[in-house]
């Protein structure tokens, strides 16, 4: 459905209902779909589907390797329809200003390079070489034999799956890396990625023993789950976490679930600024890690979240040693994402790209930066979502939580967000009290029209910061109790 029909009007023309410009957006969803497996905008229920759609925000997935493809995509999945390729817009008689689109010319979509790029080709094409790499042929399809079994590719990319499974469950299994025929490491980026992807619909690829065959080191894998492109967390995803299991007796009152957040002086900039690393006061610090590490171990969380935004080798050489069965989401100012369990979603955010898009936002800095507006984008988008089935949600940064401005805190508290936690050289927990503040600011609330008018009665959100704090949850979509546990 796109986004005009979701709004109840069409843009190109309100009196006359939908035109072709709808049916383009349906093929580049049903494009997205082939690929992927997936619809190019799910949520948890129909209406949170409508305001992503309303949003557009859209994130290519590791399996659609080809850039012909997702171009073709991106150009179909526009909201504007006067934008979408093959539209055919030319300025309106009547109107000037508005665009009129011609329906019945496709020659944009039949001209695209994805199609385009087949078509010099001979007219006897070896089934052979159709079975091999498809995406030479797409646009002679119609010349080449009919086939009713998978292409050779496809047959190796099952196989390797397949293959992969079966090296998790046997312990005498090469390394990767030795470059046997077990190797997954020999596979070119494209074809690992579909071997992934096969493995992640399967819901498979989140068992460690079948990531780390796609890994030269146990460390990269265990720090390797967030998928930066997608921004999302393998095995904790909405797909996997975000609805309620079929088996699960929703009458039962589940286990608490718990998440352990965990930070060390040696992961601030105060540590090098404050001369803190000194070498009496390094080892202090790397026995209070190893000291936390063992408790979490001990502990069993869902998920452990590491803030900071400087983590050298041997710290993460500490932190990998977390048992593999504990997911570990590492925040370090490199990725935002979100993370799911059990209908539970936790923002991971780049608190320092953050501010200094607020500072942009209030004129103190004039530099623009893509990666901080991409953020921001995707941040509206989340907190729509959040603030609609009023769930209380958590934030993870990885600078100190104090940092972020007023208009960033106003933003989260208002939208549901109940406590931010992040790094910091001293331990603390502050309520930060914004009813007064946002009374005054009505710009504040940019992520969504739709925000309950009883999210907004009063605001305030919790700072927090200790090295070791555990998040308790009793009851599934309850309110989080936060303890510091630090050993």
């Amino acid at each position: 459905m796109p986004p005009e029909a979701v709004r109840g009007t069409d843009d190109a023309s309100p009196t006359s209902g939908a035109n072709h410009t709808a049916d383009l957006w349906s093929l580049g969803a049903i494009a997205f779909q082939l690929f992927t497996g997936d619809p190019p905008f799910s949520s948890q229920s129909p209406y949170l589907t409508f305001l992503k759609i309303q949003r557009g925000n859209l994130y290519r997935p590791m399996v659609i390797t080809d850039d012909d493809a997702w171009d073709l995509i991106t150009n179909l999945l526009q909201v504007d329809p006067h934008k979408r390729l093959g539209a055919n817009c030319v300025p309106d008689e009547c109107n000037s200003e508005m665009m009129k689109p011609l329906p019945g010319n496709l020659s944009a979509i039949k001209n695209h390079h994805f199609f385009v790029r087949g078509r010099k080709v001979d007219d006897k094409i070896n089934a052979s070489t159709y079975g091999g790499e498809l995406s030479l042929s797409i646009g002679s399809l119609h010349l080449q034999p009919a086939l009713k079994v998978p292409s050779l590719r496809d047959l190796c990319i099952r196989a390797c799956a397949e293959l992969t499974r079966l090296d998790s469950l046997n312990l005498d299994a090469p390394e990767p890396g030795d470059g046997s025929g077990h190797d997954m490491l020999r596979l070119n980026s494209s074809d690992r990625a579909k071997v992934m992807h096969l493995l992640d619909r399967l819901l498979l690829l989140s068992e460690p023993r079948i990531f780390r065959r796609f890994f030269a080191t146990k460390q990269d894998a265990r720090l390797s789950r967030i998928r930066q492109s997608t921004h999302d967390f393998v095995g904790l995803t909405l797909r996997e976490e975000g609805k309620p299991k079929e088996h699960e007796n929703t009458s039962d009152d589940p286990a608490p679930i718990k998440i352990i957040h965990l930070t060390n002086p040696l992961f601030t900039p105060k540590a090098i600024l404050d001369d803190v690393s000194s070498e009496n006061q390094r080892i202090e610090n790397l026995e209070l890690l190893k000291t936390c590490i063992r408790s979490i171990n001990r502990i069993r969380p869902k998920f452990v979240v590491v803030s900071g935004s400087i983590i050298d080798e041997s710290c993460r050489n500490l932190i990998a040693k977390i048992s593999e069965t504990i997911p570990l989401v590492l925040c370090d100012g490199s990725n935002f994402l979100s993370v799911w369990h059990c209908c539970n979603e936790v923002l991971i955010l780049c608190g320092r790209k953050l501010v200094s898009c607020s500072e942009q936002h209030a004129g103190v800095s004039a530099k623009p930066d893509a990666e901080n507006n991409d953020q921001m984008a995707w941040l509206k988008g989340e907190l729509e979502q959040i603030s609609v089935p009023r769930r209380k949600p958590l934030a993870f940064t990885e600078n100190d939580p104090r940092q972020l401005t007023q208009h960033d805190l106003k933003r989260l508290a208002k939208n549901g967000i109940v406590c931010v936690l992040g790094c910091s050289k001293d331990s603390y927990r502050t309520t930060y009290d914004l009813t007064e503040a946002s009374d005054s600011d009505d710009d504040v609330d940019e992520s969504s029209e739709n925000t309950p008018k009883d999210t907004c009665d009063k605001v305030s959100i919790d700072l927090i910061s200790s090295t070791l704090t555990m998040l308790t949850m009793e009851a599934k979509y309850g309110s989080w109790t936060a303890e510091d546990i630090t050993p």
